[in-house]
């Protein structure tokens, strides 16, 4: 059970480094919402919208790449 403790210590300290999903982000690529998180690799998957049409693009970025621009205020993560 030790291990178990301690990789949930990891993971919970990884967490904190990342913006929550729906977090509006800034990326290399423009702005966009976080979709997915990829804790233990300490990544991010962003939904990034067209500017010439209705379509967006889904790319990954690591927490270090991206900068947070609005963080949502009620969360279902935090709910849960």
């Amino acid at each position: 059970m030790c291990c178990l403790k301690y990789e949930n210590e990891v993971y919970q300290e990884k967490l904190k480094k990342l913006p929550k999903v729906g977090t509006i982000v800034k990326t290399p690529d423009g702005e966009g919402t976080v979709e997915m998180l990829e804790t233990l690799k300490e990544q991010v998957k962003v939904k990034i919208p067209s500017k010439d049409s209705d379509e967006y693009s889904i790319k990954k970025y690591d927490v270090k790449d991206i900068k947070v621009i609005k963080e949502l205020e009620n969360s279902e993560n935090e709910e849960n």
